[in-house]
């Protein structure tokens, strides 16, 4: 008998009780749950890719701040997420609850010219699912733009020789932050490629060393796998940012 899906809600949960407004992190007092930045990193790339007014879908869309963020930018925006209470723009972004492990491109009456999937990959069990789905959500030539945290930086791969598991999959980010499914750049354009994607692209954001403030030996050992890879030092940052298009 199959198991039941794996849903780790504790943390998205408790946001819906958070104190938005005197967080750090914040987006017109919402709460960003996400690394310093990252938000407007890809406020930019929404820029560049989507034409003026685009009607865009936010995938996971917590406490809304990005979908806020790319509203005031000029596009149009539908939000979902796991848990509704969350979200505090139910009066002006149309919002459905949705859980992501599930089929989710039917439910809309309409595609979208852009799918945005931050930090969400990495807490879904099945990520070739999840591109199906965004697939079938786009226009023929639209596109989608997804984060997640990018295994494949050399602070994460120093961590998987020492440790045995990568930056921000330890057993304590699987339990208090449900990130469940790591992707490697490899796998994920593997993943797009298979959907029926075309134009795959990464970059990357956010200096992973920054952990290592107080830890030599684990710094150089890092810094020697960083000089050892292939991977370009574009794509080494903390977070993997990856965009695709849906062939017209």
């Amino acid at each position: 008998m199959m198991g039941r899906t794996v849903v780790k809600t504790g943390l998205f949960s408790r946001m819906g009780d958070l104190d938005t407004g005197g967080m750090e992190k914040n987006y017109k007092g919402l709460a960003i749950h996400a690394l310093n930045g990252l938000h407007e990193f890809v406020g930019d790339k929404v820029k560049e890719l989507f034409f003026d007014s685009a009607n865009l879908l936010d995938l996971a869309a917590g406490s809304g701040a990005l979908s806020l963020r790319l509203q005031d930018m000029g596009f149009k925006i539908t939000a979902y997420d796991y848990e509704e209470n969350n979200f505090r723009l139910k009066q002006s972004i149309k919002f459905n609850q949705v859980d992501l492990n599930n089929d989710f491109s039917k439910i809309s009456d309409c595609l979208y010219d852009g799918v945005i999937a931050v930090e969400i990959i990495e807490h879904l069990e099945n990520p070739r699912h999840l591109i199906r789905e965004i697939y079938d959500s786009l226009v023929p030539g639209g596109k989608v733009l997804i984060t997640t945290p990018n295994i494949d930086n050399p602070v994460s791969l120093a961590f998987y020789v020492r440790f045995g598991w990568f930056q921000w999959f330890s057993d304590e980010n699987y339990n208090n932050e449900g990130h469940i499914t790591p992707v490697s750049q490899h796998w994920m354009n593997k993943f797009l490629l298979e959907a029926g994607f075309v134009d795959v692209d990464f970059v990357s954001y956010g200096d992973p060393f920054r952990v290592l403030v107080g830890w030599p030996k684990m710094k150089y050992f890092a810094r020697l796998l960083s000089f050892l890879t292939s991977i370009d030092k574009s794509k080494q940052g903390e977070i993997m940012v990856v965009s695709a298009r849906k062939p017209n």
